[in-house]
């Protein structure tokens, strides 16, 4: 059965020693604990910064495992404070006491849209925005609490009959309508392989990407340099 498999269904693992004590879910892995590294990714990281960082890491060392599961930040540090994932990589969220972040990056918040109704422009003020159709990131995601409050103390309103926690499906919504959405820089990058404009927001607005590990859990050095590998993909996007 797969390291997967082992992860999601633990209970099926929970054997029994010869003591009568219960056997590690390490050992029924194949390889090591150390040989393998699980990841839990927001979705939009998931599909590009991770990705990327996963191929570069598995070049680098071609025996270690990786396990890469995406999930929405609120989910995925309650499952990381409960060591079921060895680092997150996601936007940050609320803190949680037992969970470290480590920032990886900032990414900023861009305009994005059909060269129809967006134009192609070194930024787009907020303030344009006011009393504008938009299709917008759910206001319980990090980012749309993010985007909220920003709005609020500029005191700008937008209209929002779309909302949507995938930031991908912000993309897609865009894509086939005649309205703009705003996601960070990371999930824009589809948006220009589809023809899309994609323009950063004035006054500038950034939200941070971390690592995310339990306190009381044990960092690997291949923990570590997965992490490495990580904010070197950001440079390069940059």
């Amino acid at each position: 059965m797969s390291t997967e498999f082992e992860w999601t269904h633990p209970a099926l693992f929970k054997l029994k020693t010869p003591c009568g004590g219960n056997l590690p879910l390490t050992n029924l892995r194949s390889g090591t604990d150390e040989s393998t590294v699980r990841i839990l990714a927001a979705p939009a990281l998931a599909q590009t910064i991770v990705a990327d960082a996963a191929l570069e890491f598995t070049n680098l060392h071609p025996g270690v495992k990786l396990s890469i599961r995406s999930d929405y930040s609120a989910t995925a540090v309650a499952n990381i404070a409960l060591m079921e994932a060895d680092v997150g990589v996601l936007y940050h969220s609320v803190s949680h006491p037992a969970i470290k972040e480590i920032e990886l990056a900032t990414s900023r918040l861009v305009c994005v849209g059909h060269p129809d109704v967006l134009d192609n422009a070194p930024f787009i003020d907020l303030s344009s925005l006011e009393g504008r159709e938009i299709i917008g990131p759910d206001p319980a995601d990090p980012l749309g609490r993010l985007l909220a409050k920003r709005l609020e103390e500029l005191s700008v309103t937008v209209r929002t009959s779309i909302t949507a926690q995938s930031y991908h499906s912000l993309v897609a919504l865009a894509a086939r309508s005649k309205t703009v959405t705003i996601v960070d820089e990371v999930a824009a990058i589809s948006a220009r392989s589809q023809g899309m404009n994609v323009v950063p927001l004035a006054p500038e607005i950034a939200i941070s990407v971390v690592a995310s590990v339990a306190i009381n859990g044990e960092r690997s050095a291949l923990v570590e340099q997965f992490i490495q590998t990580c904010r070197k993909r950001f440079r390069v996007l940059k």
